[in-house]
């Protein structure tokens, strides 16, 4: 396992499609914001919590949604709809860590040191998912959106 550098690209894939919003669909069409329970973490099997992530630096947008809509997603067993690409610095600047496990694929990294709070950690999910949306140009859409985002 090896810890991440600022400027190394992750991604985080979505299976929730109320896990990210449009908040300005007039002012910025196409831009959507991914949410905290996105980018919340869970157990792993050693009882620590940890936000999973793919390492995509230098990998196509092709590539991305790729292993989001097979690998990612056959082993969750749930469709991915959307997926945030970001700089691993995003993490380090909410004192998290990124480290490259490669846990059950070459690609796996987990965010790792949040609050053992559960409160504290969803507040650190919040600033974590702002920062992300701050960041990205947009979310990339894999499927079409439900609901009240449908066009």
């Amino acid at each position: 396992m090896t810890a991440l550098s600022p400027a190394d690209e992750i991604t985080r894939y979505i299976f929730d499609d109320k896990h990210y919003s449009q908040p300005e669909p007039k002012a910025r069409p196409g831009y959507y914001r991914i949410k905290k329970n996105a980018i919340a973490p869970m157990r792993n099997a050693q009882g620590e919590y940890e936000t999973s992530v793919m390492k995509t630096a230098g990998c196509s947008d092709e590539a991305v949604a790729s292993l989001g809509t097979g690998y990612v997603a056959e082993g969750r067993g749930e469709d991915v709809v959307a997926h945030a690409r970001f700089v691993s610095e995003i993490a380090f600047e909410k004192k998290l860590s990124v480290i490259h496990d490669k846990n059950g694929h070459e690609l796996h990294c987990a965010i790792k040191g949040w609050p053992a709070d559960k409160s504290d950690m969803m507040e650190r999910a919040g600033d974590l998912a702002e920062a992300i949306s701050n960041h990205v140009s947009k979310i990339f859409l894999i499927y079409p959106p439900k609901g009240p985002l449908e066009k």
